[in-house]
Formats: C-alpha cells, structure tokens, sequence
C-alpha cells in the first residue's frame, strides 16, 4: 500500500491514523468496535473517502488502496461478517465456482431458519436473495471454507452447488416445489461441471444426490452425458 497522509478532518488525528492501520494490517472489513476508535473518527475518515462502509457498522480500506481486483466478492466477506453463518448458494455459489457465466445482480445466501433476512439496506442496497433453512443439512452438507479479505467465507461446493442447481429448477423433492433457479442457468452448470469432472467430483455429486433425494436423476444425466453430452443437452431441457 502506498505511503499517505490521512487526515480526519481539519487536522491530522492520530485516532485516525491508528484505524487505517488497523485496517491495513487486517487486510479485511472489520466492525467499528474491533477497529477501537470513537465513532466521529471513522465518521470523518469515511467523509474524506479514506474508508468505505460497505455496510452498517462495517469499515474497510477503499478496494483500490488494499489492490483487490476482485471487488464483487469482497461483497461477501462484508456479508459474512454481519451473518458468520451464512452460506453462499446457488447461483452465487455457481458464479463464484466458473459453473455459471449468468450473474443475477443479486447475492444468494442461506440461514437458519430462526434467523430474520438480510435487508438490502443494511449492506448500502446490495440486493440480497435470502434462504431461510430448516434442515441443518442445508447449511453444512458439502459445504467450503474460502479465505475472502482475511475472512472466512462458507460456500457450497461444486457438487453441492450442482445438486441444488438441479432441485431448485423444479426437478427435486423440495418442500413446497420452489422453483429459485432457472433452467439455463442450471444447464450451463451441469455442462460446465460436467466439462471439468474429477473422480472425486462424481464421487461426491453422486453421495450429495444421495442425500438430497435426488439420486436417480442426477445418475440418469451423467449416464446420458457419459454416451452423449448433445443428446444430454436436449433432454436436460
């Protein structure tokens, strides 16, 4: 990071060169209240576009100063850091994975179902999709830690990705048949996956779909992919 002279205002506060070194050595978003200055402080460094507030109550370094070309899921770690439990699903996670090239211009999150939505207020109008989860498979099973801006990030695997792709484009056995995918994007996905499969990939698609119900369609279009990925093409449709 290059050498500046941050200024909170009329004078050079030593408060508030003690919060951007904060938040330089953390190299992440962080809460007023892990930076440990007044509030007036980080009020006058974000007037003077020195920090951003990604969030209510959530500071961090302007994306060009910490040189993270990546800035659309930084958008995560913000939101990880409001919800430590939410996880990143479907079309997010897809996006996030290279399965899909159809960014919504939204976020894809799950939680617990006792916990209340992410308002789109809260993260400066960042349109949140939020998934309530009753079953605590739903927030667990296949699912990934990644290091986003030094915070801890939980996203569905490729294959968990894939197998919720397939049951939330009203294929699966989803309570209440909600349909939250549509089918482009869930056929771009299952080529896309398809196209890069590992062993250990199709070991782990096959347990997932096991577990979600879904077993025997998930085996019918590997089987169809394995013979013919045109004629599979087709028949996803």
């Amino acid at each position: 990071m290059k050498n500046r002279i941050y200024n909170t205002g009329n004078v050079r506060s030593p408060k508030g060169l003690k919060a951007m070194q904060r938040l330089a050595r953390a190299g992440r978003p962080m809460r007023s209240s892990e930076i440990g200055v007044p509030s007036f402080v980080m009020r006058r460094l974000l007037a003077a576009q020195l920090v951003e507030n990604p969030a209510r109550g959530i500071y961090a370094l302007p994306s060009e100063a910490l040189g993270d070309e990546n800035d659309h899921w930084d958008q995560l770690a913000t939101i990880t850091k409001l919800r430590p439990n939410a996880v990143f699903v479907l079309d997010t996670a897809a996006a996030f994975h290279g399965m899909t090239q159809n960014m919504t211009g939204h976020v894809s999150v799950a939680l617990p179902a006792s916990n209340s939505p992410i308002k789109s207020e809260t993260l400066n109008g960042l349109s949140i999709v939020t998934h309530r989860m009753r079953n605590n498979d739903a927030l667990t099973v296949g699912v990934e830690t990644y290091l986003i801006q030094g915070v801890e990030v939980n996203i569905t695997s490729k294959a968990r990705t894939l197998v919720d792709l397939v049951r939330y484009a009203g294929h699966g056995t989803v309570r209440g048949g909600h349909v939250l995918v549509d089918a482009e994007t869930e056929l771009d996905a299952f080529m896309r996956f398809y196209g890069t499969m590992t062993d250990v990939d199709r070991k782990e698609l096959r347990k997932l779909s096991r577990q979600f119900g879904i077993k025997d369609l998930i085996a019918d279009r590997l089987r169809l992919l394995d013979n013919s990925p045109l004629e599979a093409a087709n028949y996803f449709v």
